[in-house]
């Protein structure tokens, strides 16, 4: 079995800039709770409507969405 999420991307076609973490973007950690996080992990919605509606509210983060299929063997984590 697997998991689909939804990922906002720049442009028409995923590259792995898409799915870099916040670190290796060079985006500061703003709290240190979030260091994992902040460190080896992208954002992605597990629902595409809402997907839609926060690519639409925040057009700096991309106006395409990709679809991510995830296995459930437990080579990916997510929360």
């Amino acid at each position: 079995m697997s998991r689909v999420f939804f990922r906002i991307i720049l442009g028409p076609e995923p590259t792995l800039d898409d799915f870099k973490s916040h670190k290796l973007l060079g985006k500061p950690l703003l709290r240190e709770r979030m260091r994992r996080e902040w460190e080896s992990s992208a954002s992605v919605y597990d629902d595409l409507e809402h997907a839609i509606a926060q690519a639409l509210k925040f057009p700096s983060l991309g106006s395409q969405i990709a679809r991510l299929v995830v296995p459930d063997d437990g080579s990916v984590g997510f929360a």
